[in-house]
């Protein structure tokens, strides 16, 4: 939790990228204070990233309807390292969907000044 207070903190990060570390079936979730981590994400307009690799998921459904709740905004993304993969945003707009998020509170489904204004609002 302490990386990631640093983090939140800094004027340089603007989104945290999969946010629990977890790789399906390889790597287990972090084990942090999820409620600070929201709190702090949402004081500090910290965008939190819905990844949509097949192998991450994260921030899962469950999660990312909690961060909602507590004032988060997202952005959702394929995690694409191929052109084959990017496909795999289809995944992150599940989670987003499942979780209840709406187009207002997601970065990227704006024009880009839009997500500018979004990026630069809370910091």
């Amino acid at each position: 939790m302490a990386r990631y207070h640093v983090a939140l903190q800094s004027p340089h990060v603007d989104i945290i990228a999969h946010p629990s570390g977890r790789k399906i079936g390889i790597r287990d979730d972090l084990d942090l204070d999820w409620d600070a981590f929201y709190r702090e994400a949402a004081e500090t307009g910290t965008l939190l990233e819905l990844n949509g690799s097949d192998e991450r998921l994260d921030l899962d459904d469950r999660r990312a309807r909690a961060a909602l709740d507590a004032g988060c905004r997202f952005t959702i993304d394929s995690d694409a390292h191929y052109l084959r993969e990017f496909g795999n945003l289809d995944f992150g707009i599940s989670q987003a969907r499942r979780a209840w998020l709406t187009a207002e509170v997601v970065a990227n489904t704006r024009p880009l000044n839009g997500f500018l204004a979004m990026l630069a609002k809370g910091r």
